[in-house]
C-alpha cells in the first residue's frame, strides 16, 4: 500500500470503546510520538495509517507469554 492510497479503501476498519481516561491518553500518546517522527523523519505519524498499527501490534507483543491470571489482573484496572 502506498502512502497516496486511502487507509479505508485498503484496510479494515475496527472499532473499539476504550475507557474515557484511556482514549484520553491514547490521544495525547498519538500527538507525542507525532511530534517526535516527525521531528527525526521530517513526515508525520498518520493515525489510522501508522499510529493504530503500531499500538496494536506493541500490545500484542507485550501479551505473548501472559497467563490468566495476569489478564485478570490488567483487566481489573479497567472495572
Amino acid at each position: 500500500m502506498s502512502d497516496s492510497e486511502s487507509v479505508k479503501a485498503t484496510r479494515v476498519g475496527t472499532y473499539m470503546y476504550l475507557p474515557e481516561n484511556q482514549r484520553s491518553t491514547l490521544d495525547f500518546r498519538y500527538k507525542e510520538l507525532n511530534l517526535a517522527y516527525e521531528r527525526a523523519v521530517g513526515d508525520e505519524l498518520e493515525k489510522n495509517r501508522h499510529f493504530y498499527p503500531l499500538v496494536v501490534q506493541a500490545g500484542l507483543e507485550a501479551l505473548d507469554g501472559v497467563d490468566g491470571e495476569e489478564i485478570r489482573e490488567r483487566l481489573m484496572q479497567f472495572e
